[in-house]
């Protein structure tokens, strides 16, 4: 199967539902490297459970469906394909527990030579 832009646009990627706790939070908030300063009131914001605040990009990952261009049949050749951008509207600060679910939709493709020509 080849890749059409029309059909990886309409492509039906899996909905997205996770749960996470405190523990989660913090690992993402050190695996980004908050933490660095372990005294620091700025740092134990993000790595201490009391008063823990999540980063906002935490709401990236816990939305992300895996790698589903190698997963799903899509005629592309994932070891050639380029990640070009991504964006993320927060409408209100995300807790630091909880569960998260997102339906993953894909607005536009292009391809690397068209990029080039802008």
């Amino acid at each position: 199967m080849t890749a059409s832009a029309e059909a990886l646009i309409h492509l039906s990627i899996p909905d997205v539902e996770q749960s996470y706790a405190e523990r989660d939070t913090i690992l993402y908030a050190l695996g980004v490297g908050v933490g660095s300063e372990p005294t620091s009131p700025a740092h134990l914001a993000y790595t201490y459970e009391d008063g823990l605040k999540p980063l906002p990009s935490l709401a990236v990952v816990l939305g992300h469906p895996g790698f589903w261009p190698r997963d799903l049949d899509t005629g592309l050749d994932w070891r050639r394909i380029v990640h070009g951008e991504q964006t993320l509207r927060l409408h209100r600060p995300c807790r630091p527990t909880g569960s998260s679910g997102r339906n993953p939709a894909s607005r536009g493709f292009r391809t690397r030579a068209k990029a080039r020509a802008r």
